[in-house]
């Protein structure tokens, strides 16, 4: 049985497989030669489609220890799979309700980085709410970086929604997370001392 970590980007709302925070990572894994395997799939461009894609990939990997990584609507998804498949998460200036931010993108959007077009609906923005997840499950598994002049998402609701979780923030920054590169070692030291043993649906 292959026992290598397996870490997942899940780029936001608007990006790919190509952003920077995801190369980012996959450059620092290759230059510490970091025993991990690294996926990071551009995902569909509506929400259950993004949590099917993602489901199906998880249990492709449920025999071994996997980690989410997510950014804003990423860390979204990020917290409902890491709930659904008891794995760990790391999430980066995290969306808490997407489907409140995202109604000015109602309709025709074009995906900048692959050229895609795709159109949203209020039944897209109810698929979101549907994927809420209330604070109160546990956190032990759950890195939250969130820098507090991120100018689409509110640091404080952030903060206080993962205020059990292990919360790193800093002050300043963007949406963006100015500087992520300084929080690439610290971070996979947490990752390797936070392993759930193996992917698992949770009963």
């Amino acid at each position: 049985m292959n026992s290598r970590p397996l870490i997942i980007y899940i780029h936001g709302f608007l990006s790919s497989a190509k952003a920077s925070k995801a190369q980012l990572i996959d450059d620092f894994i290759q230059d510490r030669q970091l025993d991990v395997d690294f996926l990071r799939p551009d995902l569909a461009c509506y929400p259950l489609a993004a949590i099917e894609q993602l489901n199906q990939l998880i249990s492709q990997y449920s025999n071994r220890p996997v980690c989410l990584v997510g950014s804003s609507l990423g860390g979204f998804y990020a917290r409902y799979l890491a709930l659904q498949w008891q794995v760990t998460s790391v999430m980066i200036n995290p969306a808490i309700r997407p489907y409140e931010l995202m109604h000015h993108y109602l309709g025709v959007n074009e995906n900048p980085y692959t050229g895609e077009q795709f159109t949203l609906t209020p039944t897209h923005m109810n698929d979101l709410k549907s994927l809420a997840v209330n604070p109160g499950p546990a956190f032990d598994r759950t890195l939250v970086l969130i820098q507090t002049a991120d100018e689409v998402l509110n640091a404080i609701e952030a903060s206080n929604y993962y205020c059990g979780a292990s919360c790193w923030i800093e002050s300043g920054g963007d949406h963006q997370f100015q500087g992520f590169e300084r929080y690439l070692a610290p971070v996979f030291d947490w990752i390797f001392s936070h392993q759930a043993p193996k992917a698992h649906v949770s009963q």
